[in-house]
């Protein structure tokens, strides 16, 4: 009994969020200006040269996909694993509050 109802409300869940953002689905969003992408092709190459003592010195890193329309990707990091996640979920909590504001 208990599992159909977790079901049954995760359904809901999800009805209700894909009616909530169904009018993302026309949004235009801007794409990265050239400064902007230089900076991400700077950190990448950076990343890449930093010496493995740098890359072990990093927290834990959690990515989030949503499943919205556009999809929005969330990022989190933490001490362990399970507060990246924790981080990562807060993340896309307030992005789904900044994109649901009216």
């Amino acid at each position: 009994m208990k599992i159909r109802n977790l079901v049954r409300v995760k359904v809901l869940i999800a009805q209700k969020l894909a009616a909530r953002y169904s009018g993302l689905k026309d949004t235009k969003m801007s794409s990265l200006t050239t400064s902007d992408s230089r900076k991400v092709s700077h950190f990448h190459k950076n990343l890449k040269q930093a010496p493995g003592k740098k890359l072990q010195e990093l927290q834990h890193q959690c990515l989030v996909q949503l499943s919205t329309l556009p999809v929005a990707v969330c990022y989190g990091t933490g001490a362990s694993v399970k507060e990246a996640q924790s981080a990562a979920a807060h993340n896309a909590l307030e992005y789904l509050m900044i994109m649901t504001k009216k």
